[in-house]
Protein backbone atom coordinates (compact mmCIF):
# COMPACT_ATOMS: atom_id res chain seq x y z
CA UNK A 1 0.00 0.00 0.00
CA UNK A 2 1.30 3.39 -0.91
CA UNK A 3 1.98 6.14 1.26
CA UNK A 4 -0.38 9.45 1.55
CA UNK A 5 -3.23 7.19 0.96
CA UNK A 6 -6.82 8.28 1.56
CA UNK A 7 -9.16 5.60 2.76
CA UNK A 8 -12.78 5.66 3.93
CA UNK A 9 -14.00 3.41 6.26
CA UNK A 10 -17.56 3.24 7.50
CA UNK A 11 -18.05 6.96 6.08
CA UNK A 12 -15.39 8.34 7.21
CA UNK A 13 -12.79 9.81 5.28
CA UNK A 14 -9.07 9.50 7.53
CA UNK A 15 -5.45 9.73 6.43
CA UNK A 16 -3.60 6.64 6.79
CA UNK A 17 0.22 7.01 6.45
CA UNK A 18 2.20 3.45 6.67
CA UNK A 19 5.78 3.55 7.81
CA UNK A 20 7.52 1.17 6.10
CA UNK A 21 10.34 -0.96 7.78
CA UNK A 22 10.09 0.06 11.63
CA UNK A 23 10.05 -2.90 13.64
CA UNK A 24 9.24 -2.01 17.50
CA UNK A 25 9.67 -5.32 19.62
CA UNK A 26 11.78 -4.86 22.14
CA UNK A 27 12.79 -7.71 24.82
CA UNK A 28 15.29 -8.48 27.28
CA UNK A 29 16.85 -11.42 29.57
CA UNK A 30 15.20 -11.57 33.22
CA UNK A 31 16.28 -14.47 35.52
CA UNK A 32 15.95 -16.84 32.28
CA UNK A 33 12.61 -15.49 31.22
CA UNK A 34 11.80 -13.43 27.56
CA UNK A 35 9.44 -11.09 28.19
CA UNK A 36 8.03 -8.67 25.67
CA UNK A 37 8.09 -4.34 25.89
CA UNK A 38 5.34 -3.45 23.34
CA UNK A 39 6.38 -0.20 21.49
CA UNK A 40 4.92 1.78 19.21
CA UNK A 41 1.81 0.61 17.28
CA UNK A 42 0.63 3.88 15.75
CA UNK A 43 1.01 7.40 15.60
CA UNK A 44 -1.40 9.44 15.50
CA UNK A 45 -0.99 13.60 14.58
CA UNK A 46 2.60 13.34 15.62
CA UNK A 47 2.01 11.04 18.89
CA UNK A 48 2.77 7.91 19.49
CA UNK A 49 0.17 5.42 20.84
CA UNK A 50 1.32 1.75 21.98
CA UNK A 51 -1.32 -0.86 21.91
CA UNK A 52 -2.44 0.03 25.75
CA UNK A 53 -2.38 3.98 25.09
CA UNK A 54 -4.40 3.41 22.29
CA UNK A 55 -6.87 2.04 23.86
CA UNK A 56 -6.90 4.72 26.60
CA UNK A 57 -7.90 6.91 23.04
CA UNK A 58 -10.85 4.67 21.84
CA UNK A 59 -12.16 4.70 25.66
CA UNK A 60 -11.79 8.84 25.53
CA UNK A 61 -13.07 8.70 22.58
CA UNK A 62 -16.21 6.71 23.52
CA UNK A 63 -19.11 9.30 23.52
CA UNK A 64 -22.91 9.56 24.16
CA UNK A 65 -25.71 11.04 22.62
CA UNK A 66 -28.53 12.89 24.91
CA UNK A 67 -28.64 10.85 28.22
CA UNK A 68 -30.84 8.59 29.88
CA UNK A 69 -32.91 10.89 31.76
CA UNK A 70 -33.87 12.56 28.25
CA UNK A 71 -35.26 8.93 27.71
CA UNK A 72 -37.03 8.59 31.23
CA UNK A 73 -38.43 12.04 30.55
CA UNK A 74 -39.68 11.47 26.83
CA UNK A 75 -41.23 8.32 28.67
CA UNK A 76 -43.29 10.50 30.77
CA UNK A 77 -40.79 11.17 34.12
CA UNK A 78 -39.93 14.14 35.40
CA UNK A 79 -36.04 13.13 35.97
CA UNK A 80 -32.83 14.82 36.05
CA UNK A 81 -29.15 14.62 37.44
CA UNK A 82 -26.38 16.78 38.13
CA UNK A 83 -22.69 15.25 38.13
CA UNK A 84 -19.44 17.16 39.69
CA UNK A 85 -16.04 17.57 37.18
CA UNK A 86 -15.21 13.22 38.12
CA UNK A 87 -18.51 12.27 36.43
CA UNK A 88 -20.33 11.39 39.33
CA UNK A 89 -23.96 11.81 40.51
CA UNK A 90 -24.11 14.69 42.74
CA UNK A 91 -28.00 15.30 42.40
CA UNK A 92 -30.90 13.27 41.49
CA UNK A 93 -34.49 14.86 40.81
CA UNK A 94 -37.72 12.96 40.25
CA UNK A 95 -40.72 14.85 40.00
CA UNK A 96 -40.51 16.58 43.04
CA UNK A 97 -37.57 14.43 45.47
CA UNK A 98 -34.38 16.21 45.43
CA UNK A 99 -31.71 13.46 46.64
CA UNK A 100 -28.36 14.94 46.94
CA UNK A 101 -25.14 12.59 47.55
CA UNK A 102 -21.22 12.68 48.75
CA UNK A 103 -18.83 9.79 48.39
CA UNK A 104 -15.47 8.39 49.10
CA UNK A 105 -12.01 7.51 47.42
CA UNK A 106 -13.48 4.50 45.81
CA UNK A 107 -16.37 6.62 44.53
CA UNK A 108 -19.01 4.14 47.33
CA UNK A 109 -21.97 6.50 48.47
CA UNK A 110 -21.18 7.43 51.92
CA UNK A 111 -24.13 10.52 52.41
CA UNK A 112 -27.81 11.13 51.44
CA UNK A 113 -29.76 14.28 51.71
CA UNK A 114 -33.00 14.28 50.70
CA UNK A 115 -35.20 17.38 50.27
CA UNK A 116 -38.12 15.98 52.33
CA UNK A 117 -35.74 15.65 55.39
CA UNK A 118 -34.49 12.28 55.16
CA UNK A 119 -30.55 12.27 55.66
CA UNK A 120 -28.32 9.00 55.83
CA UNK A 121 -25.06 8.26 56.07
CA UNK A 122 -23.48 4.71 54.90
CA UNK A 123 -20.87 2.64 55.81
CA UNK A 124 -18.68 -0.48 54.11
CA UNK A 125 -16.78 -3.11 55.81
CA UNK A 126 -13.08 -3.68 55.24
CA UNK A 127 -13.28 -5.52 52.15
CA UNK A 128 -15.77 -2.64 50.73
CA UNK A 129 -19.22 -4.79 50.91
CA UNK A 130 -22.16 -2.14 52.34
CA UNK A 131 -22.40 -2.71 55.83
CA UNK A 132 -24.98 -0.30 57.72
CA UNK A 133 -26.68 3.04 57.47
CA UNK A 134 -27.53 6.00 60.02
CA UNK A 135 -30.73 7.34 60.14
CA UNK A 136 -32.22 9.98 62.80
CA UNK A 137 -29.23 8.76 64.94
CA UNK A 138 -29.99 4.94 65.14
CA UNK A 139 -27.49 2.38 62.72
CA UNK A 140 -29.17 -0.47 60.81
CA UNK A 141 -27.20 -3.32 59.31
CA UNK A 142 -27.88 -4.78 55.83
CA UNK A 143 -28.70 -8.41 55.70
CA UNK A 144 -27.04 -10.97 53.07
CA UNK A 145 -28.27 -14.36 51.93
CA UNK A 146 -25.33 -16.95 51.34
CA UNK A 147 -24.83 -15.27 47.79
CA UNK A 148 -24.33 -11.97 49.18
CA UNK A 149 -28.07 -10.39 48.21
CA UNK A 150 -29.47 -8.12 50.26
CA UNK A 151 -32.69 -9.78 51.87
CA UNK A 152 -32.89 -7.54 54.85
CA UNK A 153 -32.35 -5.30 57.47
CA UNK A 154 -31.39 -5.28 60.99
CA UNK A 155 -31.90 -2.93 64.13
CA UNK A 156 -29.22 -2.39 66.76
CA UNK A 157 -30.73 -4.60 68.94
CA UNK A 158 -30.54 -7.52 65.93
CA UNK A 159 -34.39 -7.65 65.36
CA UNK A 160 -35.06 -8.06 61.64
CA UNK A 161 -36.88 -4.79 60.65
CA UNK A 162 -37.36 -5.28 57.03
CA UNK A 163 -37.65 -7.97 54.59
CA UNK A 164 -36.51 -7.78 50.41
CA UNK A 165 -37.74 -9.93 48.12
CA UNK A 166 -36.48 -9.99 44.15
CA UNK A 167 -37.10 -11.73 40.70
CA UNK A 168 -34.38 -13.68 38.60
CA UNK A 169 -32.98 -9.90 37.38
CA UNK A 170 -33.23 -8.30 41.12
CA UNK A 171 -36.36 -6.54 40.86
CA UNK A 172 -37.98 -5.93 44.42
CA UNK A 173 -41.34 -8.40 44.57
CA UNK A 174 -42.04 -7.45 48.05
CA UNK A 175 -40.95 -5.03 50.84
CA UNK A 176 -41.87 -5.21 54.21
CA UNK A 177 -40.85 -2.53 56.62
CA UNK A 178 -41.75 -2.03 60.59
CA UNK A 179 -42.26 1.41 60.31
CA UNK A 180 -44.70 4.20 59.09
CA UNK A 181 -44.02 4.99 55.53
CA UNK A 182 -42.00 3.54 52.64
CA UNK A 183 -38.45 1.85 53.41
CA UNK A 184 -36.17 5.03 53.29
CA UNK A 185 -33.07 2.40 52.47
CA UNK A 186 -32.16 2.69 48.62
CA UNK A 187 -29.72 -0.08 48.76
CA UNK A 188 -31.32 -3.72 47.51
CA UNK A 189 -30.09 -6.62 45.77
CA UNK A 190 -26.34 -6.77 44.78
CA UNK A 191 -25.96 -3.53 46.50
CA UNK A 192 -27.62 -1.91 44.43
CA UNK A 193 -29.44 1.67 44.53
CA UNK A 194 -32.89 1.09 43.60
CA UNK A 195 -35.28 4.07 43.07
CA UNK A 196 -38.57 3.36 44.25
CA UNK A 197 -40.57 5.82 42.73
CA UNK A 198 -39.10 5.18 39.13
CA UNK A 199 -39.23 1.53 39.68
CA UNK A 200 -35.50 1.53 38.66
CA UNK A 201 -32.04 0.98 39.86
CA UNK A 202 -29.04 3.38 39.01
CA UNK A 203 -27.08 1.91 37.10
CA UNK A 204 -23.59 3.48 37.73
CA UNK A 205 -23.55 7.00 37.25
CA UNK A 206 -25.27 7.82 33.91
CA UNK A 207 -27.75 4.71 33.49
CA UNK A 208 -30.54 3.33 34.96
CA UNK A 209 -31.92 -0.50 35.14
CA UNK A 210 -35.47 -1.51 34.95
CA UNK A 211 -35.02 -5.20 36.34
CA UNK A 212 -38.73 -5.93 35.68
CA UNK A 213 -38.32 -5.87 31.93
CA UNK A 214 -34.28 -6.23 31.87
CA UNK A 215 -33.50 -3.30 29.69
CA UNK A 216 -30.56 -0.90 30.66
CA UNK A 217 -31.71 2.56 29.72
CA UNK A 218 -28.55 4.35 29.08
CA UNK A 219 -27.64 7.08 26.85
CA UNK A 220 -26.62 6.20 23.16
CA UNK A 221 -23.04 5.45 22.85
CA UNK A 222 -20.56 5.81 19.61
CA UNK A 223 -17.31 6.01 19.04
CA UNK A 224 -16.14 9.21 17.55
CA UNK A 225 -13.84 7.63 14.74
CA UNK A 226 -12.93 11.36 13.44
CA UNK A 227 -11.45 12.06 16.92
CA UNK A 228 -9.90 8.44 17.16
CA UNK A 229 -7.97 9.10 13.85
CA UNK A 230 -7.00 12.66 14.09
CA UNK A 231 -5.80 14.14 10.75
CA UNK A 232 -3.22 12.36 10.13
CA UNK A 233 -2.42 8.55 11.26
CA UNK A 234 0.90 6.29 10.73
CA UNK A 235 0.38 2.61 11.16
CA UNK A 236 3.73 0.90 11.74
CA UNK A 237 4.94 -2.64 11.31
CA UNK A 238 4.59 -4.26 14.00
CA UNK A 239 6.78 -7.70 14.77
CA UNK A 240 5.73 -9.39 11.87
CA UNK A 241 2.88 -7.55 10.64
CA UNK A 242 3.17 -5.40 8.23
CA UNK A 243 1.52 -1.90 8.63
CA UNK A 244 -1.11 -2.84 6.39
CA UNK A 245 -1.68 -5.72 8.87
CA UNK A 246 -1.74 -3.84 11.35
CA UNK A 247 -4.30 -0.94 10.63
CA UNK A 248 -7.07 -4.01 8.95
CA UNK A 249 -6.87 -5.59 12.76
CA UNK A 250 -6.68 -2.59 14.65
CA UNK A 251 -10.25 -1.45 12.25
CA UNK A 252 -11.66 -4.32 12.65
CA UNK A 253 -11.56 -4.17 16.15
CA UNK A 254 -12.98 -0.91 16.31
CA UNK A 255 -15.69 -2.03 13.93
CA UNK A 256 -16.38 -4.58 16.54
CA UNK A 257 -16.60 -2.02 19.79
CA UNK A 258 -18.18 0.72 17.70
CA UNK A 259 -21.23 -1.60 16.50
CA UNK A 260 -21.87 -3.42 19.87
CA UNK A 261 -20.83 -1.99 23.18
CA UNK A 262 -24.12 -1.14 23.30
CA UNK A 263 -25.32 -4.66 23.01
CA UNK A 264 -26.10 -7.69 25.32
CA UNK A 265 -25.90 -4.83 28.17
CA UNK A 266 -29.08 -6.27 29.86
CA UNK A 267 -28.58 -8.85 32.72
CA UNK A 268 -28.36 -12.55 32.33
CA UNK A 269 -29.73 -15.37 34.83
CA UNK A 270 -29.04 -19.19 35.32
CA UNK A 271 -26.25 -21.19 35.54
CA UNK A 272 -26.30 -21.58 31.89
CA UNK A 273 -26.70 -18.27 31.27
CA UNK A 274 -23.29 -18.05 28.36
CA UNK A 275 -25.01 -19.86 25.75
CA UNK A 276 -26.57 -17.32 24.30
CA UNK A 277 -22.92 -15.99 23.76
CA UNK A 278 -21.25 -18.65 21.65
CA UNK A 279 -20.36 -18.52 18.28
CA UNK A 280 -19.86 -15.03 17.29
CA UNK A 281 -21.42 -13.67 19.92
CA UNK A 282 -18.43 -14.67 22.26
CA UNK A 283 -16.84 -11.42 22.46
CA UNK A 284 -19.74 -10.45 24.61
CA UNK A 285 -18.73 -13.49 26.45
CA UNK A 286 -15.32 -12.47 26.85
CA UNK A 287 -15.37 -8.63 27.68
CA UNK A 288 -17.94 -10.23 30.92
CA UNK A 289 -15.23 -12.58 32.10
CA UNK A 290 -12.34 -9.75 31.54
CA UNK A 291 -14.29 -7.22 33.64
CA UNK A 292 -15.78 -9.52 36.23
CA UNK A 293 -12.29 -10.85 37.19
CA UNK A 294 -11.56 -6.98 37.89
CA UNK A 295 -14.27 -4.27 37.13
CA UNK A 296 -12.39 -1.97 40.06
CA UNK A 297 -11.70 1.78 39.58
CA UNK A 298 -11.20 4.19 41.74
CA UNK A 299 -12.63 7.77 41.77
CA UNK A 300 -11.63 10.20 38.86
CA UNK A 301 -11.31 13.24 41.21
CA UNK A 302 -9.09 11.37 43.76
CA UNK A 303 -4.87 11.22 42.61
CA UNK A 304 -5.80 7.63 41.99
CA UNK A 305 -4.20 7.60 38.25
CA UNK A 306 -1.42 5.39 38.89
CA UNK A 307 -3.67 3.19 40.21
CA UNK A 308 -6.64 3.01 37.51
CA UNK A 309 -3.78 2.57 34.99
CA UNK A 310 -2.74 -0.85 36.87
CA UNK A 311 -5.85 -1.93 37.04
CA UNK A 312 -6.19 -1.38 33.12
CA UNK A 313 -3.21 -3.53 33.59
CA UNK A 314 -4.98 -5.90 35.64
CA UNK A 315 -7.64 -6.30 32.73
CA UNK A 316 -5.55 -6.82 29.75
CA UNK A 317 -3.59 -9.52 31.48
CA UNK A 318 -6.87 -11.33 32.01
CA UNK A 319 -7.08 -11.16 28.54
CA UNK A 320 -3.74 -12.68 27.92
CA UNK A 321 -4.55 -15.22 30.51
CA UNK A 322 -7.46 -16.13 27.42
CA UNK A 323 -5.38 -15.61 24.80
CA UNK A 324 -2.71 -17.92 25.97
CA UNK A 325 -4.97 -20.50 27.28
CA UNK A 326 -6.21 -20.47 23.59
CA UNK A 327 -2.97 -20.96 21.98
CA UNK A 328 -1.69 -23.72 24.02
CA UNK A 329 -4.78 -25.72 22.89
CA UNK A 330 -5.18 -24.46 19.38
CA UNK A 331 -1.56 -26.33 19.15
CA UNK A 332 -2.54 -29.06 20.86
CA UNK A 333 -5.43 -29.42 18.46
CA UNK A 334 -3.13 -29.75 15.56
CA UNK A 335 -0.32 -31.74 17.13
CA UNK A 336 -3.19 -34.38 17.84
CA UNK A 337 -2.74 -33.80 21.56
CA UNK A 338 -5.15 -33.73 24.64
CA UNK A 339 -6.76 -30.47 25.40
CA UNK A 340 -5.35 -28.87 28.52
CA UNK A 341 -7.89 -25.54 29.07
CA UNK A 342 -10.72 -26.09 26.88
CA UNK A 343 -13.03 -29.33 25.13
CA UNK A 344 -12.44 -29.81 22.14
CA UNK A 345 -13.19 -32.63 19.52
CA UNK A 346 -12.25 -33.66 15.71
CA UNK A 347 -13.04 -30.88 13.42
CA UNK A 348 -14.01 -28.35 16.15
CA UNK A 349 -11.25 -25.84 16.57
CA UNK A 350 -10.97 -24.72 20.59
CA UNK A 351 -12.39 -21.39 20.72
CA UNK A 352 -12.49 -18.50 22.96
CA UNK A 353 -15.65 -19.70 24.38
CA UNK A 354 -14.93 -23.31 24.58
CA UNK A 355 -12.00 -21.19 26.67
CA UNK A 356 -13.84 -19.42 28.73
CA UNK A 357 -16.71 -22.37 29.76
CA UNK A 358 -14.60 -25.10 30.03
CA UNK A 359 -15.09 -27.03 33.74
CA UNK A 360 -12.54 -29.89 34.08
CA UNK A 361 -10.19 -29.56 36.64
CA UNK A 362 -10.97 -27.06 37.99
CA UNK A 363 -9.82 -24.66 35.42
CA UNK A 364 -12.92 -22.45 34.65
CA UNK A 365 -12.72 -19.16 35.48
CA UNK A 366 -14.10 -18.41 39.12
CA UNK A 367 -16.34 -15.54 37.65
CA UNK A 368 -18.15 -17.77 35.32
CA UNK A 369 -21.33 -17.87 37.65
CA UNK A 370 -20.88 -14.57 39.57
CA UNK A 371 -23.01 -11.74 39.45
CA UNK A 372 -20.33 -9.55 38.62
CA UNK A 373 -20.37 -11.37 35.30
CA UNK A 374 -24.36 -11.79 35.02
CA UNK A 375 -25.04 -8.38 35.94
CA UNK A 376 -26.58 -5.53 33.81
CA UNK A 377 -23.97 -2.93 32.67
CA UNK A 378 -23.63 0.61 31.95
CA UNK A 379 -22.01 0.80 28.61
CA UNK A 380 -21.54 4.45 28.38
CA UNK A 381 -20.62 5.42 32.15
CA UNK A 382 -18.38 2.48 33.09
CA UNK A 383 -14.78 2.92 31.72
CA UNK A 384 -13.81 -0.62 33.31
CA UNK A 385 -16.11 -2.49 31.45
CA UNK A 386 -15.29 -0.02 28.11
CA UNK A 387 -11.80 -1.51 28.73
CA UNK A 388 -12.89 -5.02 29.23
CA UNK A 389 -14.82 -4.92 25.64
CA UNK A 390 -12.21 -3.51 23.62
CA UNK A 391 -9.64 -6.00 24.91
CA UNK A 392 -12.02 -8.73 23.71
CA UNK A 393 -13.07 -6.92 20.62
CA UNK A 394 -9.61 -7.10 19.71
CA UNK A 395 -9.08 -10.69 20.90
CA UNK A 396 -11.93 -11.19 18.37
CA UNK A 397 -10.46 -10.42 15.22
CA UNK A 398 -7.14 -11.98 15.43
CA UNK A 399 -6.56 -15.92 14.73
CA UNK A 400 -2.65 -16.09 15.75
CA UNK A 401 0.37 -15.09 18.39
CA UNK A 402 1.66 -12.52 16.26
CA UNK A 403 -1.47 -10.86 16.07
CA UNK A 404 -2.42 -11.21 19.46
CA UNK A 405 1.15 -10.09 20.03
CA UNK A 406 0.45 -6.89 18.14
CA UNK A 407 -2.92 -5.21 18.97
CA UNK A 408 -3.59 -6.74 22.69
CA UNK A 409 -1.81 -4.78 24.78
CA UNK A 410 0.71 -6.83 27.11
CA UNK A 411 1.54 -5.42 30.58
CA UNK A 412 4.92 -5.25 31.84
CA UNK A 413 5.06 -9.15 33.90
CA UNK A 414 2.90 -10.61 31.18
CA UNK A 415 4.09 -13.77 29.68
CA UNK A 416 2.61 -17.19 29.16
CA UNK A 417 1.04 -17.76 32.64
CA UNK A 418 -2.49 -19.03 31.66
CA UNK A 419 -3.93 -18.40 35.61
CA UNK A 420 -4.58 -15.38 37.97
CA UNK A 421 -5.60 -15.24 41.62
CA UNK A 422 -7.81 -11.81 42.59
CA UNK A 423 -9.71 -11.68 46.60
CA UNK A 424 -6.24 -10.40 47.83
CA UNK A 425 -5.51 -8.98 50.89
CA UNK A 426 -2.64 -7.39 53.11
CA UNK A 427 -1.94 -10.85 54.25
CA UNK A 428 -2.19 -12.62 51.61
CA UNK A 429 0.83 -14.90 49.80
CA UNK A 430 1.77 -16.30 46.91
CA UNK A 431 1.60 -19.98 46.61
CA UNK A 432 4.44 -22.27 46.63
CA UNK A 433 3.34 -23.99 43.63
CA UNK A 434 3.49 -20.84 41.39
CA UNK A 435 5.62 -19.57 38.96
CA UNK A 436 6.07 -15.71 37.29
CA UNK A 437 4.00 -14.45 39.63
CA UNK A 438 3.36 -10.14 38.82
CA UNK A 439 1.03 -7.88 39.70
CA UNK A 440 0.54 -6.84 36.13
CA UNK A 441 2.16 -3.89 35.51
CA UNK A 442 4.74 -3.72 38.63
CA UNK A 443 8.35 -5.22 37.63
CA UNK A 444 7.92 -7.11 41.06
CA UNK A 445 8.68 -10.99 40.58
CA UNK A 446 6.84 -12.44 43.63
CA UNK A 447 7.82 -16.07 43.01
CA UNK A 448 8.79 -17.81 46.20
CA UNK A 449 7.99 -14.86 48.19
CA UNK A 450 6.55 -14.69 51.41
CA UNK A 451 4.26 -12.05 50.99
CA UNK A 452 3.32 -9.25 48.29
CA UNK A 453 5.29 -6.88 50.68
CA UNK A 454 6.83 -5.13 47.52
CA UNK A 455 3.82 -4.11 46.04
CA UNK A 456 4.98 -0.37 46.02
CA UNK A 457 0.89 1.25 46.32
CA UNK A 458 -0.44 1.55 49.96
CA UNK A 459 -3.01 3.05 52.02
CA UNK A 460 -1.38 4.17 55.08
CA UNK A 461 -4.75 4.41 56.86
CA UNK A 462 -5.75 1.15 56.75
CA UNK A 463 -3.74 -2.09 58.64
CA UNK A 464 -0.12 -2.60 57.68
CA UNK A 465 -0.56 -0.20 54.75
CA UNK A 466 -1.44 -2.62 51.97
CA UNK A 467 -4.49 -2.34 51.73
CA UNK A 468 -4.77 -1.44 47.91
CA UNK A 469 -3.30 -4.85 46.92
CA UNK A 470 -7.37 -6.15 47.32
CA UNK A 471 -8.65 -4.51 44.32
CA UNK A 472 -5.32 -5.95 42.22
CA UNK A 473 -5.02 -9.64 40.53
CA UNK A 474 -1.90 -11.70 40.27
CA UNK A 475 -0.97 -13.82 37.38
CA UNK A 476 1.22 -16.56 37.86
CA UNK A 477 1.94 -20.23 36.03
CA UNK A 478 3.08 -23.08 37.24
CA UNK A 479 6.13 -24.77 36.88
CA UNK A 480 5.30 -28.37 37.16
CA UNK A 481 3.13 -28.35 33.56
CA UNK A 482 4.64 -28.67 30.67
CA UNK A 483 3.18 -25.58 28.27
CA UNK A 484 3.90 -26.03 24.69
CA UNK A 485 3.67 -22.37 24.01
CA UNK A 486 6.22 -21.41 26.46
CA UNK A 487 8.77 -22.61 23.84
CA UNK A 488 6.65 -21.65 20.57
CA UNK A 489 6.27 -18.20 21.41
CA UNK A 490 7.83 -16.61 24.36
CA UNK A 491 11.63 -18.22 24.67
Amino acid sequence: MKNLKKLVFWGIAILFVFASATSVEASWENNGERKYEQGVLVTIDGVDYSPSQFMDRVIECTENKGTAEDKLNDAGYIVSSEYDESGKRTILSVDKLVSYYKYDAFGRLIHENRNNGVEIDYFYDVDGLLEAFDYKGDRYHYVYNEKKIIVGLMDANDNIICHYKYNEFGNPTCDTWNFVGDCINPYRYNQDYYVKSLGLYLLGDYAYYDANQNVVISADVFLNEERLYGHETIFHNYANLSATQVSLLMQNAQQYYSNNLYRNNAAFSGNAWYTSLSGNNDFFLCARIIYAENGYRFAANEDKGVLNNLLKNNRQAEGWIIVNRLLEDLYRYNHSLGSQFSTFQIGELPSVYSVLTYMQNGLAFSSLNSDEAKSAVDPFGNVAYQEAFWIACCIKVCSNFDEWNTIVARPTGVTYQCYNKGSLSYSSAPSSGWGLVYIPGCTTNFTNRSSYAGFPYRDNFEPNGESWIKYFNVVHSYPSETLKIVNLYYN
